[in-house]
């Protein structure tokens, strides 16, 4: 499992504890559906960049491609913000620094470290950051607006 956080969320905290108190179950879902599509551009890229640099022999690169993808908020707690999470039967976080680790082909007491290309998860993930953040802010600010009236 790998994410990406989106801190300095304290506004973003603020108005979900609002949303929370009141009880306005409508605007916190409105909320979550405009960060779920701020984030799903990045979820398309990471599946580009997964088909792109990892090894496409034997398939991994496919594999890996369809993996769960899915955005995490959390409006409240010590970690407060936004998540993206890969999760596959792989090791996501291993493959994205370079490393993987598999069996020789029908024989699963023999393993193998193997380099592949880092950062086909991370980049993209950074490469989108700053417009998700945007996405989110403005999202916050429009539900804000409305809790307000």
């Amino acid at each position: 499992m790998v994410e990406l956080v989106i801190k300095g969320a304290d506004e973003l905290e603020a108005l979900g504890k609002a949303l929370k108190q009141v009880g306005d179950r409508e605007l916190r879902l409105e909320l979550f559906r405009a960060i779920r599509t701020a984030t799903k551009p990045t979820h398309q890229q990471i599946r580009d960049s997964a088909r792109e640099l990892l090894p496409s022999r034997g398939g991994l690169a496919e594999l890996i491609a369809k993996s769960s993808l899915s955005t995490r908020t959390r409006l409240s707690g010590r970690q407060v913000g936004v998540r993206i999470v890969a999760s596959n039967r792989h090791d996501i976080r291993s493959l994205d620094k370079g490393r993987l680790r598999h069996p020789l082909y029908g024989d699963r007491d023999h393993w193998f470290q193997q380099t592949v290309r880092e950062g086909w998860f991370s980049r993209p993930l950074f490469a989108t950051g700053k417009a998700v953040r945007l996405e989110v802010s403005e999202a916050a600010s429009r539900v804000a607006m409305k809790f307000l009236k």
